[in-house]
Formats: structure tokens, sequence, C-alpha cells
């Protein structure tokens, strides 16, 4: 009889911890569930389909046209630069692309760049933040040489009078 009893209380002992346990993974659970509801209620790029969409055409054709460039056309990118870059990524750009233009005239250069992927990471009302690939395809006038590269950018872009304008850009 006392091994009956004493298996009892020990079961009753191992019953009661599984129920500490389990209620405690279950409040656990509840609390991570409503974290990341809040986080992904926040981030309108998981839900915000229409948005999403919009920032990413609007970043994806201004990389294009920027990154673009014909030796007998230059004016086209400095308009296409202005309207796609303000504040720290317009000093970026200049710094990446000053070389181009430097030697774009001798060399006859024509730049093609098209973004193969890109994404947007999150979106915070005015603000986005994304990764690009490009790819680029330079041919030289002068040799007749075409060489092609790839690229991965880090862009954050904001949202200014109802246009979305790439205010940082890094690569990788």
């Amino acid at each position: 009889m006392a091994g009956t009893t004493a298996l009892r209380w020990r079961l009753t002992q191992v019953l009661v911890m599984l129920a500490v346990v389990l209620g405690g993974l279950s409040a656990w659970f509840l609390v991570r569930a409503e974290q990341v509801r809040a986080s992904a209620g926040a981030d309108a790029a998981l839900v915000d389909v229409q948005r999403t969409a919009a920032v990413r055409d609007r970043v994806v054709s201004a990389l294009e046209a920027a990154f673009s460039y014909r030796h007998d056309d230059p004016s086209a990118i400095g308009k296409a630069a202005a309207d796609a870059f303000t504040g720290p990524a317009a000093a970026e750009y200049e710094r990446l692309f000053a070389p181009v233009r430097e030697q774009a005239a001798a060399q006859q250069v024509v730049l093609r760049t098209t973004v193969s992927v890109a994404g947007v990471r999150s979106l915070e009302g005015p603000h986005a933040l994304l990764l690009v690939f490009l790819d680029q395809t330079a041919t030289r006038g002068d040799t007749g040489g075409t060489s092609a590269g790839a690229a991965q950018l880090s862009v954050t872009a904001d949202e200014q009078e109802g246009n979305w304008r790439i205010t940082g850009m890094r690569p990788h």
C-alpha cells in the first residue's frame, strides 16, 4: 500500500510540474505571437501590396534611368539622377558615377543598367528599405568592346510629396 501511495504522490508531482511547464510555454507563445502581430502591423511591406509595389516600381525605374548612360546624351542622366536621388544618396551617386562621366565621351560609352531583382525589406510610413540587384552592360564605341557586371545595393527611399525618392544607398 505504501508503495502505491508513493507512486501516486510521485505521479501527482510529475503532472503538476508538467502543467506548470505547459502553462509557462503557453504564456510565452501568447506573448511572442502578439509581438509578431505588432511588428507585422507596423511594416506595411508585409500587408500593403499596392504601396509596396509602388515604392518598388519607382526605385527600379529610378535606378535603371540614373545608372544607364549614353555618351551622346549626357543631360538625360543628369535629369534622371536629379529626379531619383536626394540627400546622402545624391552625393553617393556622384561619387559612384563621376568616373563614368569623365571617360564616357572619349570612350563613347553606352551603359545599360537593368534591375534583375528588387525587394522591399520594410515599409513604415513614408520610409522604405529595399534590396536591389542590378545587371550592367557597358559598350565602348571606340573599341567595340563589351563588358558586363552586377551590383547589389541596399536602398533607402522616402516618400516626399507623393513621390518616392532615393535618400540612401550602399553597395554590397
